[in-house]
């Protein structure tokens, strides 16, 4: 949106697509008119634009009406007419759309187009694109007014420059190309992984188990010194539940007879 800091309310728009292009301002640029505005934005082939004129509070008309002289590439646009009355009516509003050059079925829509090559090379290096006419758009019904020029200096000027962003580029007046805003991105997450089971103690008795078996079993009886069968205590020999030892067999004292 350009506006001008001598003149609150007046603002232009060049719009693609209903939305408002972005503006450059070239830094080495110093006019030395106050009431003057001067910006680059960036063209792209095959766009149709449009023109908006826009006058609003704290914006004053003085006189009956003011019209908006408009020029595209040097040739005269029909502009707009904002009448006092009606600016007041509003409520301090008003705005009009200029779509292209008027012809008797419509209107023929501006649009960006690329030059040739032979045609920009004669132009300068920044000059790749002008503007041609579109599609033919329908127009509503419009009032013809016969005014004149209170003053031959206007109020404000805006001029708009266009060139293709790698010009724009060229002449330092971009350094990168504003990227859209990034979506969300979403991506499944599997669940962490369920903790490792809880190791269980180990006790004898998962080892050993119950022993119910006689181990003695497998012992032969023996004779003592005496010449007596002698059987040695079985429970000794028996695994003891819930313990890691094994009994050993008790010893017993023995006599002997000289």
């Amino acid at each position: 949106m350009a506006i001008l800091p001598t003149v609150p309310g007046l603002e232009i728009d060049i719009c693609i697509d209903g939305k408002r292009v972005r503006e450059y301002t070239d830094p080495t640029h110093r006019s030395p008119w106050t009431n003057q505005s001067f910006k680059y934005i960036e063209s792209k082939s095959g766009k149709e634009f449009a023109i908006v004129v826009r006058v609003q509070s704290p914006f004053e008309i003085e006189t009956h009406a003011i019209a908006a002289k408009v020029e595209v590439d040097g040739v005269n646009v029909l502009g707009p007419l904002f009448r006092k009355e009606r600016y007041e009516s509003m409520e301090g509003l008003l705005s009009h759309t200029i779509y292209g050059v008027p012809e008797r079925d419509g209107v023929r829509t501006f649009q960006f187009v690329e030059l040739p090559k032979y045609f920009s090379t004669d132009l300068g290096p920044e000059k790749t694109h002008a503007i041609s006419q579109g599609r033919l758009k329908k127009a509503a019904p419009m009032a013809a007014w016969k005014i004149r020029q209170k003053d031959s200096r206007p109020i404000g000027t805006f001029i708009f420059e266009y060139r293709s962003f790698d010009a724009l580029q060229d002449l330092d007046v971009v350094t990168f190309r504003p990227s859209p805003k990034k979506k969300a991105s979403y991506r499944a997450i599997s669940p962490p992984p369920e903790p490792p089971a809880k190791a269980k103690k180990i006790t004898d008795e998962d080892v050993f188990g119950s022993v119910a078996r006689d181990d003695t079993e497998d012992f032969e009886p023996r004779e003592d010194m005496d010449g007596h069968p002698h059987t040695p205590d079985k429970s000794a020999f028996n695994l003891r539940k819930n313990s890691s030892k094994i009994a050993t067999p008790s010893k017993k004292r023995t006599r002997r007879y000289r």
